[in-house]
């Protein structure tokens, strides 16, 4: 069987005599190597109820040795038992950090060595492919760590540099005296021409707009490496400070070039309340239970001895009403209080679908 698979052993002891039950300790031994001491039971068998799976890849002898006890006192030993154990099966799979990444950035790849072994984790050594170009940089592993139950092991190549175009990268591991070795299936990672974003002029990532209502611009550059064609999309600013907008001319660049972002603010001023508006709405339901209350003391019956009393408290209440709604005129109205001052932390992003590059401003209103 492999390495890392359980093996259960089972010596049994009979007197000779055919009388009795041998009690005491059987030992077990690999060649000349021990292994354990085992209690016989009352039926006289000595076991390994859980099983024992650290033996080593190659041929083993076991023999079991019986000490005897009050009853049984000569020793006894049995014939070798022989078996061979295989190195176990190994499945090794690899993941980059990026599928595409820019001209001259680094990618790192992730391996793990699976095993369905219940031994010590793989050791050994890593060595990774570009097509059949052997990559600099071979990773050599310490012993790893044991996951759910079964030996595993996980490292990486960091900063590895791959040239333009479509890479096919693969890796294989070795194995050990207890693993035999494994190749990964192939993965894909693209290296593009990137492009780089920055803040143009010389006023640095600072815009400053004078007052609350006015407005401030910064010039971003786009440039792109050789070979760069791709169209970077501008249309979103974070970070904004309230009662104000970001726009972007133009809205995307192709290859190489500039656009212009503009942050606008909004100075405090009052809002007249328009038909359709709640103060609005509020004044023509007041103005109608007005003509409704005047309607309903036309009609009432004067044979009524409180219809008097209840007309004087009701146009009271309605005068009431009529003077804390502030007269004739128009409907009320609200107030913005504008673009606070203070200085904002504002994010602006470029991508062009396989790149995003962020830029972080600063927006002061005076």
């Amino acid at each position: 069987g492999p390495y890392g698979g359980f093996l259960y052993l089972r010596a049994d002891v009979k007197g000779q005599s055919g009388f009795g039950s041998p009690t005491g300790q059987v030992r077990l031994l690999d060649y000349s190597n021990y292994i354990s001491d085992l209690p016989v039971n009352n039926e006289g068998t000595a076991s390994t109820p859980r099983g024992i799976f650290g033996f080593a890849p190659g041929s083993h002898a076991i023999t079991s040795y019986y000490f005897g006890d009050s009853s049984f006192d000569q020793n006894s030993s049995s014939s070798p038992v022989t078996f061979t154990i295989t190195k176990a099966a190994t499945s090794t799979s690899m993941q980059a950090s990026a599928n595409t990444i820019g001209s001259g950035s680094p990618v790192t790849l992730n391996v793990t060595v699976d095993t369905t072994s219940f031994g010590t984790a793989p050791s050994g050594s890593f060595t990774f492919f570009n097509g059949s170009t052997e990559l600099p940089g071979g990773v050599v592993l310490n012993p790893g760590t044991s996951s759910a139950g079964y030996a595993q092991v996980t490292t990486n190549l960091p900063n590895v540099s791959l040239p333009l175009g479509q890479n096919s990268l693969t890796v294989q591991y070795s194995g050990d005296t207890n693993y035999n070795g494994s190749t990964s299936a192939a993965i894909s990672v693209t290296v593009a021409p990137d492009f780089a974003l920055a803040v143009g002029g010389t006023g640095g990532s600072v815009m400053t707009i004078a007052s609350p209502g006015g407005s401030g611009s910064l010039t971003l550059t786009v440039t792109g490496q050789a070979g760069y064609n791709g169209t970077v999309n501008f249309n979103t600013c974070k970070g904004l400070p309230l009662y104000s907008t970001c726009s972007f001319s133009p809205a995307s660049v192709t290859g190489s070039g500039s656009t212009t972002l503009t942050v606008k603010t909004t100075a405090a001023h009052a809002v007249p309340a328009q038909a359709g508006s709640t103060a609005h709405a509020l004044w023509t339901a007041m103005g109608g239970l007005a003509f409704a209350g005047v309607f309903l003391l036309g009609v009432s019956p004067r044979k009524r001895a409180w219809t008097p009393v209840c007309a004087v408290l009701l146009l009271t209440w309605l005068l009431t009403v009529t003077g804390c709604s502030g007269g004739g005129g128009g409907g009320g109205s609200s107030s913005t209080p504008g673009t606070p001052l203070g200085s904002y932390q504002l994010s602006v992003r470029g991508a062009d679908g396989n790149f995003s590059h962020q830029l972080n401003l600063t927006v002061t209103v005076q």
